[in-house]
């Protein structure tokens, strides 16, 4: 990482540069909230921290660039400061969307504050730059039109399954099993992509379970997750579900699993882009967790009876989840069609330690009392 120097003078005029004299957008001030605060005393994976570092080098080549400063420019030549760097990010937010802004600026922030522990001598610096990141209000907040990650559907129907599987495996690309075994095993047990490769399918020790998947929570180490691990169990599982989940776990366990996933991503984007090329929300990697989610919802949660045994049923979706909390699922993954429960693919059962742990957060009390009870369509989400 190449942190920007401070700004020297120009030796011929006794000037600053111009491109610490734009005019850039003005910040808007805002509170920190308290949300932020926690945020960060988070802590980072070294994978995260190693982004984060990625990020901004492109980031600051990017404003060189932009700026019309040389990336040969030396001390003598004209260069910008931290705050000049600060200030065309801040410009650029306009074509960010919210979450985007947020990855950036955790990823500019982290950069900064490393510089300034390796040289105390820019801490000022430092300071004033990360204020003004964090003052900044996000995309959105002052009337401009909010952009999305609008192709990816929240989503991935069985219909829908069938048809990418049948078109990649009609294909020529070697990765296509792959793509199957890693579409079916997330489907049925909603993995995240990152977590098959710690992920352990062994037979059950609990009375009434076949099978189990042990899974180590992604999200633990910023405490979002109720725990270490998280335990799936099915009372029975289809030869075809165990051979996925079987060959799907041999093949993350193999070495450079990051780059087969991004190999996996590319074909599967390459296969959505024919089959459903009209459609403005198309099926990805991740689609298939919350396809899972989705259907553990009708299971669990559109089939209570009572307030009772709706709070118990979005506890249980968090802790299949790996979620530390009832609302993430309930607010953030996709939504069961109602009185659908799907036969093909079974809803694990959680295990109750672990269903305990889960925070209580979502209003239960905020659900109609007419949506609960005969029907089990309450639409809380």
């Amino acid at each position: 990482m190449a942190p920007p120097s401070p700004m020297p003078q120009d030796s011929s005029s006794g000037q600053t540069s111009p491109a610490a004299s734009r005019p850039y957008a003005a910040v808007v001030p805002r509170p920190i909230s308290s949300k932020e605060r926690k945020m960060s005393d988070r802590t980072r994976t070294q994978e995260t921290e190693a982004e984060y570092a990625d990020r901004f080098r492109l980031l600051f080549k990017k404003a060189r660039i932009e700026l019309g400063v040389s990336a040969n420019a030396t001390v003598t030549a004209f260069s910008f400061t931290i705050l000049a760097f600060v200030n065309w990010l801040i410009a650029k937010r306009v074509e960010f969307t919210p979450a985007t802004w947020r990855q950036y600026r955790s990823a500019v922030i982290f950069a900064l504050e490393k510089k300034a522990e390796a040289e105390p001598k820019m801490a000022a610096m430092v300071a004033s730059a990360v204020a003004l990141l964090r003052a900044a209000s996000p995309p959105g907040e002052n009337g401009l039109p909010l952009r999305t990650s609008a192709s990816k559907a929240k989503r991935f129907k069985e219909r829908d399954l069938d048809r990418v599987c049948h078109l990649a495996l009609s294909g020529r690309s070697p990765n296509a099993p792959a793509l199957v075994h890693l579409l079916q095993a997330t489907i049925l047990a909603g993995c995240r992509p990152c977590e098959w490769p710690s992920a352990t399918l062994r037979k059950s020790a609990a009375p009434g379970f076949a099978w189990e998947l042990v899974v180590r929570n992604a999200k633990n180490t910023n405490n979002r997750s109720h725990g270490e691990i998280r335990t799936l169990r099915w009372q029975t599982l289809s030869p075809e579900h165990l051979y996925h989940l079987k060959v799907w776990l041999e093949i993350a366990q193999l070495p450079d699993y990051s780059k087969r996933q991004a190999s996996l991503c590319s074909l599967l984007d390459d296969l959505t882009n024919k089959l459903f090329n009209r459609r403005a929300l198309r099926p990805t990697i991740y689609s298939g967790r919350h396809e899972a989610i989705a259907r553990w919802k009708a299971q669990y949660v559109n089939t209570a009876q009572t307030a009772e045994e709706l709070a118990e049923g979005l506890a249980i979706v968090a802790a299949l989840a790996g979620h530390g909390s009832d609302e993430t699922a309930t607010k953030h993954y996709g939504r069961p069609q109602k009185g659908q429960i799907s036969c093909r693919y079974p809803s694990p059962c959680a295990e109750p330690i672990e269903v305990a742990r889960v925070r209580k957060v979502f209003e239960v009390d905020r659900v109609p009392r007419h949506r609960i009870g005969k029907t089990g369509r309450h639409q809380h989400e």
